[in-house]
């Protein structure tokens, strides 16, 4: 399902990038780097971005996936945003420990993402 404003083309160009971050061990990836590699950049802050993410997430959650996005980091803090923590517990991870969260996820999908 593809939510209002969204283009299934730039979702797909996201879960592509996402999908070869996490195949690279030890790589990830601020929200400005994700947003400028795309043919139609959007911002950091871009809610288009966060969505597009929220989506993809959304949908490797349905298929038995961890959250991908977990390979997306805030260029300063170095793990993800607080939009991942949300969606994260509303998915049912249990965010009482957030770094913890975010490396169990991240481990998750380099394994699930490992050729």
């Amino acid at each position: 399902m593809v939510e209002p404003n969204q283009d299934e083309g730039v979702l797909d160009e996201i879960y592509r990038i996402l999908k070869a971050v996490a195949a690279t061990p030890n790589e990830l990836i601020c929200y400005s780097d994700l947003g400028n590699r795309l043919t139609d950049r959007l911002g950091a802050r871009d809610p288009n971005l966060h969505g597009s993410l929220d989506t993809i997430n959304r949908r490797e959650d349905a298929r038995g996936h961890g959250l991908l996005s977990a390979v997306v980091v805030n260029k300063y803090k170095r793990m993800p945003g607080e939009g991942f923590f949300y969606l994260a517990r509303e998915l049912g991870r249990d965010i009482t420990d957030q770094r913890k969260c975010w490396q169990d996820e991240l481990n998750r999908v380099r394994i699930e993402n490992s050729v």
